[in-house]
C-alpha cells in the first residue's frame, strides 16, 4: 500500500506556485538573517506546494546556509509516527488500543489501576512525564539507554492521577508505545519506522536521529543565552525514543501527511483524530499523536516539537487540504515555528490574521499593571515597568505592546494579555490568551505583597 502511495506521490510531482507569499517571505528574511540560526517553511494545498523556502544558517560555525533539504530534529512531531505505528499494528490485529499495557509489559507497576494503550496515546494515563523528573533527566540525558532502561527510569514514579480522569502531556507514554512496537514486531523502533514508513514512502531524509549516523544536510541546533547564540546541550537520541527521536525535512513531512491523510498509511486516518471525553464531560484536544483544534474557525490537526536546539510545528487543515510545516534550529526563537506556521496557514486560507496596531499609554497607566500574578495551577507571571515600557516574565522577559485599553500583545506571537479592574479601577487579575483562537484564557489573580 505504501509503495503504491509513493508512486502516486512521485508521478503527481510537486508543483510550485509561490504567489501571495511575498510579504511573508520578506518578513521571514528579516526575522531570520543570513548570519544566524535559521528556518525552513513549506505550505501545500491539495498536494500542490504553494511555498517552500529556507532562511538563515544550518551550521553557523562552518558557514552552511539553511536549505529546503536541511534535516532537523523534529521533536514531538515523532509522536504521530508512533501513533500511526500502533494503529497500523491494530489494523493487522496484533495490538488493540483498549489492551492494558501489562499485555506487553507484564511487570510494569500499575499502581492499582488499569492503564491502556489508549491512555498512553491520549496523554490520559497519569504516568509521570519523565522529562519533568528533573534530577533523573539531567543525569541521564547523555546516556545511551535501551527502551527498557529508559522505562525503568520513570516506572516507579508516583502517578499524577487515575488513568482516564485527566489530561497531562507525558513523553513517558510515547516511550512506552515505542516499546510496545518493539515487543510486538521484534524490531527496534528505529528499524520499524524506517522499514514500515520511510523507505516505502521514499522519505529519504527522515530517520531515527543519532550523532553516530552520517545524515546528509543535517543542521546543527542552537539556543539563545545571555551571551548570544550557543550550541545546544547534548542529548543522546535514545532518550526521546518514540516520543521525539526522529529527524526529517519539511518536504518529507509533506509527503508523510499526504499519505497519512489519504488513508495510504493506516486504514482510517480519522481514527487518529478522535478526541477523548473525560469523566467530567470535558474534552481534551489531544487525540492520537495529534492535537485537534481550530485555526481561523477551520478544523485543524497540529503538533509542535521541541528538543535540544530545535523547534518545529505542523498544521493540517483537513477540509481545505492545506498543510504547513515549519522547522527552526534554535530554541527560544521569536518568531516561533508555531507563529510562523499559523500565519502561513491563514494566508493560504485567504483569511490572514489582522494586523495588531500599537497604541501609546502614559507611564502613569503603565505602573497600574506592575505586580505578580498567579494561576491556581501554579503558573506565575511577573509584570514590571520601566520608563513606560511594560514587561512580562513568562519563561523569559517579553515586552508588552498596548493594543487597546488594558490589552497588550507580544510582537511576533499570538499572546494577548488582558488586565481586569475592579469597580474602583484597581487591576485585580490578568487573562492570558495563547492565541487569537483561544476562547478560555488562563486566569491569574494579582498577588498582594504579603502573599
Amino acid at each position: 500500500r505504501l509503495i503504491f502511495a509513493a508512486l502516486l506521490l512521485f508521478f503527481a510531482g510537486p508543483a510550485y506556485a509561490q504567489e501571495n507569499f511575498e510579504e511573508a517571505h520578506a518578513w521571514l528574511q528579516e526575522a531570520f538573517p543570513d548570519d544566524g540560526p535559521g528556518i525552513t517553511a513549506l505550505v501545500s494545498e491539495h498536494g500542490r506546494i504553494r511555498y517552500i523556502q529556507a532562511h538563515g544558517m544550518a551550521d553557523i560555525e562552518n558557514g552552511v546556509a539553511m536549505s529546503r533539504d536541511s534535516v532537523m530534529r523534529i521533536g514531538s512531531l515523532t509522536k504521530q509516527f508512533t501513533a500511526a505505528g500502533i494503529m497500523l499494528l491494530q489494523d493487522a490485529g496484533v495490538v488493540n488500543v483498549n489492551d492494558p499495557i501489562t499485555d506487553y509489559y507484564p511487570d510494569y507497576p500499575m499502581h492499582g489501576y488499569s492503564i491502556t494503550v489508549h491512555h498512553l496515546l491520549t496523554h490520559t494515563s497519569g504516568i509521570k512525564n519523565f522529562t519533568s523528573i528533573a534530577d533523573w533527566f539531567a543525569e541521564n540525558m547523555d546516556e545511551n539507554l535501551t527502551t527498557d532502561e529508559l522505562i525503568a527510569g520513570f516506572a516507579n514514579a508516583p502517578m499524577d492521577f487515575a488513568p482516564g480522569t485527566q489530561y497531562s502531556y507525558s513523553n513517558s507514554g510515547y516511550v512506552l508505545l515505542g516499546g510496545i512496537i518493539e515487543k510486538v514486531t521484534g524490531l527496534s523502533y528505529a528499524d520499524y519506522v524506517q522499514q514500515t514508513f520511510f523507505d516505502p514512502l521514499d522519505m529519504t531524509s527522515t530517520t531515527y536521529g543519532g550523532d553516530q549516523k552520517i545524515i546528509l544536510d543535517r543542521a546543527r541546533g542552537y539556543v539563545r543565552s545571555e551571551d548570544g547564540v550557543q550550541n545546544a546541550a547534548y542529548i543522546h537520541m535514545s532518550i526521546p525514543g518514540g516520543a521525539g527521536a526522529l529527524v526529517s525535512t519539511v518536504m518529507d513531512m509533506h509527503i508523510w501527511y499526504r499519505a497519512l491523510s489519504r488513508n495510504w498509511v493506516i486504514d482510517d486516518y480519522s481514527s487518529m483524530v478522535q478526541v477523548p471525553e473525560l469523566p467530567d464531560g470535558a474534552a481534551t484536544s489531544y487525540a492520537y499523536g495529534l492535537v485537534v483544534g481550530t485555526l481561523r474557525g477551520r478544523t485543524s490537526h497540529t503538533h509542535g516539537g521541541g528538543i535540544n536546539g530545535f523547534n518545529t510545528y505542523s498544521i493540517w487543515l483537513p477540509e481545505e487540504e492545506i498543510y504547513v510545516a515549519v522547522f527552526a534550529n534554535m530554541n527560544g526563537r521569536d518568531p516561533s515555528p508555531t507563529y510562523v506556521a499559523m500565519k502561513l496557514a491563514a494566508i493560504t486560507l485567504g483569511d490572514p490574521f489582522p494586523a495588531r496596531v500599537v497604541t501609546l499609554i502614559s507611564p502613569d497607566i503603565a505602573t497600574d499593571y506592575v505586580g505578580a500574578y498567579a494561576a491556581t495551577r501554579g503558573t506565575t507571571i511577573s509584570v514590571t515597568e520601566l520608563n513606560g515600557v511594560v514587561t512580562a516574565n513568562l519563561g523569559g522577559e517579553r515586552v508588552l505592546h498596548s493594543m487597546a485599553p488594558d490589552v497588550f500583545f507580544v510582537e511576533n506571537s499570538f499572546w494577548r494579555f488582558e488586565f481586569k479592574r475592579d469597580d474602583a479601577g484597581f487591576v485585580t487579575s490578568l487573562e492570558f490568551y495563547t492565541s487569537d483562537e483561544s476562547t478560555s484564557p488562563l486566569v491569574l489573580e494579582r498577588q498582594h505583597e504579603d502573599e
